[in-house]
């Protein structure tokens, strides 16, 4: 049995929340950090998409 550690992800970009994703859908459930700049992580589909659809109000939106 593999013991659940640390993870420590550095960058949010696509590869970085991509790897954080992968990583609980394959039951991690160790904690993960993912240390970034300041900006905002880049998975940040409700602004392309559901706020265009209508679907989520403008002040629900983290820019």
């Amino acid at each position: 049995m593999i013991r659940d550690s640390n993870v420590v992800i550095i960058g949010g970009g696509i590869a970085g929340v991509t790897l954080a994703e992968e990583l609980r859908r394959h039951k991690y459930s160790g904690p993960i950090v993912i240390i970034e700049t300041g900006k905002l992580l880049y998975d940040r589909p409700p602004l392309s998409k559901e706020y265009l659809l209508g679907h989520v109000p403008e002040t629900q939106l983290a820019l």
